[in-house]
């Protein structure tokens, strides 16, 4: 059986696609189709990969079947991009399952690179990124927990004071200690003065804040489609996601998932 284009995008519309018009676009070929499925957030169920590995003569493994265990031998954003996920590397034969079956430049690759031949199985693309997230969550785990510590100490909470602030709380300790003993009705008028006028110090500011909060309230900055559509992917500024994982591994790949999910350029996160 030969498979085309067209072919496919009647499979895509048999299994969820409704609208396929950005199918239809000249970009979009039989090497890259199911990419631009994941690209245009189009969602197809199981049954379009089912039926796809039957017409090439594929085995199909179901999302319960992938192991994830060979995913960290391969750099993540190869495997993402490229929908694939080595299953067994062995002496002169590569399997993988992969969502896209047509990426052809890139199973030369793995085959020059590897120096042996490539098994190429079908799995849908949820299955996929789901066992390339689950594969990787220890390894983002600790990146995310000590990476930023060491990279950039400064924007990293592990320190929670700096270790003049530490001498200054421990030294004011120490003072109150020794006043409390000598003179314990003192120690507590001079405590409760420094608060009032730390509390007194501080309110202005407060004001201050949340005057500068009411009137911004009421200007309003109106983007337009046209205004969205002109954006420039290297105008666009970087954004840092800071993701509770500590204790929280298991959450982890659902929050990549949905990071990378995002109608957002993923070199700016």
């Amino acid at each position: 059986m030969t498979i085309t284009k067209e072919w496919l995008i009647q499979l895509a519309k048999k299994h969820g696609v409704t609208d396929a018009t950005k199918l239809e676009s000249s970009q979009v070929t039989l090497q890259n189709f199911v990419f631009k499925l994941r690209e245009n957030k189009y969602e197809v169920d199981e049954g379009f990969f089912i039926e796809l590995a039957d017409a090439l003569g594929l085995q199909y493994i179901p999302r319960m079947d992938l192991k994830a265990d060979l995913a960290a031998a391969i750099p993540y954003l190869i495997l993402k991009e490229n929908l694939f996920l080595p299953l067994s590397i062995s002496e002169g034969r590569v399997r993988v399952a992969t969502a896209n079956p047509f990426n052809s430049d890139f199973f030369n690759v793995l085959k020059s690179l590897f120096g042996a031949e490539v098994e190429v199985c079908v799995a849908s693309t949820e299955a996929v990124e789901e066992a390339i997230d689950k594969g990787y969550s220890g390894i983002h785990e600790r990146r995310a927990l000590k990476e930023l510590r060491y990279r950039s100490p400064d924007e990293s909470a592990f320190r929670v004071l700096y270790p003049w602030q530490r001498s200054v709380i421990l030294g004011f300790i120490i003072l109150f200690s020794v006043l409390f003993v000598l003179n314990y009705p003192l120690s507590f008028i001079v405590l409760f003065s420094l608060i009032n006028i730390a509390y007194f110090c501080v309110n202005p500011v407060k004001f201050y804040i949340a005057f500068k909060g009411f009137r911004g309230s009421r200007r309003a900055v109106h983007v337009s489609s046209k205004d969205v559509e002109s954006l420039q992917e290297k105008d666009l500024p970087v954004y840092t996601i800071l993701v509770p994982v500590y204790r929280e591994a298991k959450a982890l790949r659902h929050v990549l998932k949905n990071m990378y999910s995002l109608d957002y350029p993923k070199e700016k996160f």
